[in-house]
């Protein structure tokens, strides 16, 4: 069908993440598909769900008449975050800005785009890992592969938490640390990916 017969997809946010093209092996065939993440939430805090989702579809194809890409991962939410910096009260100090809330409002998404990495020695032309990060400072991964090759089955596939910027000392009080970027990997040697990534919101940037 064209693509206004497709139905919308509930999940799906304002997405600015970029698709990432790549090969799976999906019921044992080759195929190409893309993932992307559904962004940031635009429909109102009523709708917690919004944004939080990885999504693989057909690149050739698309999504099923009703919507339902090939695969989708749910990620979830964590406690509100605190403010890294937050703007003194004193107009004496603050340069005449309003003080900042001491908490972050903004639902937890998925705004940046995904990096795809095949990590064997002799490269087989199958996506192995996807990372992706989230407004919370997470750094998931979602492993494709077994040892033997690529996992055909898709429902077998994991997701985690590879790193958590947002609670680095492990404190439990989560700080503002926002991925919002697609991550760089490099698999330097030993079929081991090197993840790279940054996190922003620096609350003391202008904002005029």
């Amino acid at each position: 069908g064209s693509c206004a017969d497709i139905s919308a997809d509930t999940s799906l946010g304002e997405t600015w993440s970029k698709p990432a093209l790549g090969r799976i092996s999906y019921s044992g065939q080759p195929t190409w598909v893309a993932f992307f993440g559904s962004g940031y939430n635009n429909l109102g805090s009523q709708h917690k769900n919004v944004g939080r989702s990885v999504y693989m579809v057909d690149a050739y194809e698309g999504p099923a008449l009703d919507g339902a890409p090939l695969a989708q991962w749910n990620l979830k939410e964590e406690a509100t975050s605190v403010r890294e910096h937050v703007t003194p009260v004193s107009n004496d100090d603050n340069d005449g800005c309003t003080p900042a809330s001491t908490q972050i409002d903004i639902d937890n998404t998925l705004p940046g785009g995904p990096a795809l990495v095949d990590v064997d020695k002799v490269p087989d032309g199958f996506v192995d890992r996807l990372y992706i990060g989230d407004l919370e400072g997470r750094l998931w991964k979602l492993a494709m592969d077994t040892p033997s090759g690529p996992n055909t089955n898709v429902d077998q596939w994991k997701h985690c938490v590879m790193f958590d910027a947002g609670d680095h000392d492990a404190d439990g009080v989560r700080n503002w640390a926002p991925i919002i970027t697609k991550p760089a990997v490099a698999v330097i040697e030993d079929e081991t990916p090197n993840i790279y990534f940054g996190t922003g919101a620096d609350d003391r940037a202008p904002d005029d």
